[in-house]
């Protein structure tokens, strides 16, 4: 009985440690393309109200390493932000809500995904880019589901 208790701890903790700790879709902002040297798209020097379609963002917690799996449906693309040579960090957490910090070369992004004061789950994405074409951005998005208890 004492092994069978100890399995059932070591397996629960297991699944505590692994899965996907969020599902998020289309996030809806604005972009500026600041002019820092590179290049800049004509006429976008201006902040610009910007919205994605057929975007899905799932947010893995495997033994503490964070993973953003991005699928764009209308490019039929999938890619992992490890994968891309991201670093990922949790540099936030509260019962209903945590940040994560996602760097790439030229590019800092902060995800903040939340419940909103209506209830439901959101997430809120910042980016500063200074690679290739700078570009700043600050957006919002819905989520279907976040399991708070997989963050630590």
């Amino acid at each position: 009985m004492k092994v069978f208790a100890v399995l059932l701890i070591f397996v629960s903790q297991l699944a505590f440690a692994q899965g996907d700790v969020a599902n998020c879709t289309d996030e809806k902002g604005y972009t500026y393309y600041p002019n820092f040297g590179g290049v800049t798209p004509k006429n976008k020097k201006t902040w610009r109200e910007e919205s994605t379609t057929g975007k899905k963002i799932v947010v893995t917690n495997n033994n503490g390493q964070y993973d953003l799996i991005y699928s764009d449906t209308k490019r039929n693309q999938v890619f992992s932000a490890l994968q891309e040579g991201a670093k990922i960090s949790l540099i936030s957490k509260t019962p209903n809500e945590f940040s994560l910090l996602v760097v790439f070369i030229g590019s800092n992004e902060i995800y903040s995904f939340r419940t909103s004061d209506d209830g439901k789950f959101e997430y809120v994405h910042t980016l500063i880019r200074s690679e290739m074409i700078p570009k700043i951005s600050a957006a919002i998005g819905a989520c279907q589901q976040i399991n708070f208890q997989l963050v630590h």
